[in-house]
């Protein structure tokens, strides 16, 4: 098996962004329309997208931000900016709602962007441009986010969604700014040294745990790791790839973890994209794969997470659509 390093700074995001464009070419016309219909009841009257208490939360928003702009949801930008802006006065943003607010922020200004004249539809040239200009607005309008995230750096160079300047980082919480770094176009030596070194998170049966006090891997975790550590440790990446596809489910879906029954759409949209990306054939995942998304779909439009966890909401619908689109 041979195995590419990613120079592509963005590829991660790219792919993402495609795969769920992809997915929305293989709906028909109804199917689009319900799916929109169903993010605009997700959308509050007073910006954001609601979390499952009906509260609009920027951790949700970044899913439906997303997928407001795959679909062209129609939406006032300035409410949603305001919204944004009203929420970071009213709270004190931890990482992870520090990392949600700048990616609204965001995908927010491609939406404005894609809303006027100067569409980002106008070619792959056209869009990375508009996108490196987004990039510099968000990042010179958003200093004290990038402060807060800055806090939260390890003393192994990368960052932890727990504690501020914690001994070592979580994969999750490097993965989350790695992402929006890619995204904003900023480089960081210390994040990407880190990410060499995550090895040391695997376990013995070649999945990652999140961090060291953890004892078995987690399919979302061995995703991130295996994602962020393409071009370094093929043997690490190859021991990953093997333990991920262990935890493909005959009637469908990846499992979260090991001997779990049920599988999820987060953790089948996670593996496919790890899997994608390290340059595996999805094709045997392919008609179970959708019949698997497909028994997900609810009637409302959205889709929920598993059959153990039967209320929809953006996340899930987000994570059906990345995996449709990929397999």
């Amino acid at each position: 098996m041979e195995l590419k390093k990613v120079n592509d700074k963005i590829a991660c995001n790219r792919r993402i962004l495609s795969a769920l464009r992809t997915a929305r070419g293989k709906l028909s016309e109804p199917a689009v329309d319900h799916i929109r219909n169903y993010l605009g009841t997700c959308l509050h009257e007073q910006g954001g997208f609601v979390n499952r208490a009906g509260v609009s939360d920027p951790y949700y928003s970044v899913f439906g931000y997303t997928l407001a702009f795959v679909f062209d949801l129609p939406m006032p930008v300035k409410k949603q900016i305001d919204f944004l802006n009203s929420w970071q006065k009213q709270n004190e943003p931890d990482l992870v709602h520090a990392v949600s607010l700048l990616r609204c922020q965001f995908l927010v200004e491609a939406i404005r962007l894609k809303q006027g004249a100067a569409s980002l539809l106008g070619g792959q040239r056209q869009e990375e441009r508009g996108k490196r200009v987004l990039a510099r607005k968000v990042k010179e309008n958003n200093r004290e986010l990038l402060s807060i995230i800055a806090s939260y750096r390890s003393k192994d160079n990368g960052f932890n969604h727990h504690t501020k300047q914690a001994e070592r980082g979580t994969i999750y919480a490097g993965f989350l700014v790695w992402t929006l770094f890619q995204e904003l176009e900023i480089e960081d030596e210390g994040i990407d040294s880190w990410r060499k070194a995550i090895d040391s998170l695997q376990c013995s049966d070649g999945s990652f745990v999140n961090e060291n006090q953890s004892q078995a891997g987690v399919t979302s975790v061995t995703s991130a790791a295996l994602i962020m550590s393409l071009g370094y440790h093929q043997d690490t990446i190859a021991s990953a790839i093997a333990w991920l596809t262990k935890q493909w489910m005959s009637r469908g879906g990846f499992a979260a973890a090991e001997a779990l029954p049920v599988a999820d759409l987060l953790s089948t949209a996670t593996a496919l994209l790890a899997l994608s990306m390290a340059g595996e054939s999805l094709q045997s995942y392919g008609a179970t794969g959708e019949d698997f998304i497909s028994l997900h779909w609810d009637h409302s439009g959205g889709f929920f997470g598993s059959i153990a966890d039967m209320q929809p909401d953006s996340e899930y619908t987000y994570y059906a659509l990345l995996a449709l689109g990929l397999i």
